[in-house]
């Protein structure tokens, strides 16, 4: 990491879980167009697989990363408009954008024409898609490539997940956020429109935010949908700094994700704070807890930190 950014400083995106309703279709989704490969699957009790069978996997996209789903029990709502918001994307070639279109093709996944923009704080080529429930994805193929940025293992040749862009309802206070609590700091260029604002992460990747009125239905962490969440790596050095920052000065939630105490409460007007791990409040993983590592923002986006030691 360049000393010249702030201790803490989010390096990249660790890996993200979305919500699906079929976890076989949406495992043949990430093996087909994502060159995924499984790493597990997993419940949240013995009693819970045998009943409903795996309700939550992981598939490792890159050898740097591996990708969630979470079966939901209700069904999802309709998605948001393609190149919508939460939307997830992942490196890849310039040169590489033609054999992707012909993949998405190949199976019959609905997905935009490649688009050269700057609008989202840097300058390259996208294609939007989505996963079968809805999830919005994207390809992106940056005019300069970050280094590390692509897989060695992946055989369709998609790298590492390259940015998230998110709904916010005051980009002020995102800003605001994002730059005390992740040590990020905004992209500035005049090719971001006024509803947009860009913020660089140290490997050279992105978080985006889009201003809203509402936020749509897709929004929102584990109390609207089963499992979903962001995971941001920052350098061990800066790991316990960075959580003692945000336990100093967020309250922790009241609410508990997959615990039979669960309150029925709307996140999104709540303002940001840290939240205790359902299966740590439960003491089903071994060790004693006191606060949570999982944490909010401002518009009920979800988010844990990662420890990693630079390479590459």
């Amino acid at each position: 990491m360049s000393q010249q950014h702030r201790p803490g400083s989010v390096y990249c995106i660790d890996h993200y879980v979305v919500p699906t309703n079929s976890i076989l279709t949406w495992q043949s989704f990430m093996e087909n167009v994502l060159g995924g490969q499984l790493h597990k699957l997993g419940g949240l009790s013995t009693a819970e697989r045998l009943r409903r069978g795996p309700i939550r996997i992981m598939m490792k996209v890159s050898d740097r990363h591996q990708i969630g789903g979470f079966l939901q029990n209700d069904m999802l709502p309709e998605p948001s408009a393609r190149g919508g918001a939460p939307r997830f994307g992942y490196f890849i070639r310039s040169e590489d954008v033609g054999g992707h279109l012909r993949r998405l093709e190949q199976f019959d996944i609905p997905h935009s024409d490649p688009i050269k923009t700057s609008e989202e704080g840097q300058e390259g080529t996208s294609i939007h898609f989505e996963d079968p429930d809805g999830n919005q994805l994207e390809f992106w193929a940056p005019t300069h490539l970050p280094a590390g940025a692509l897989s060695t293992t992946n055989p369709t040749g998609v790298g590492r997940i390259s940015h998230a862009v998110q709904e916010s309802r005051d980009l002020s206070k995102t800003v605001e956020f994002y730059s005390r609590y992740c040590g990020l700091d905004l992209i500035e260029s005049a090719d971001i429109p006024n509803d947009t604002v860009a913020m660089e992460m140290t490997g050279g990747g992105r978080l985006v935010f889009k201003q809203v009125d509402t936020l749509s239905p897709r929004t929102g962490g584990h109390n609207k949908f089963l499992g979903q969440h962001t995971a941001l790596t920052v350098e061990n050095d800066g790991y316990l700094d960075a959580y003692q920052r945000l336990w100093d000065e967020l309250p922790e939630s009241e609410y508990i994700p997959y615990s039979k105490d669960e309150i029925d409460i709307d996140e999104t007007v709540l303002a940001p704070r840290t939240e205790l791990h359902g299966l740590e409040a439960r003491g089903e993983r071994g060790k004693h807890v006191v606060r949570g590592h999982f944490f909010y923002d401002w518009d009920s986006n979800n988010y844990h930190l990662t420890g990693g030691v630079p390479s590459d």
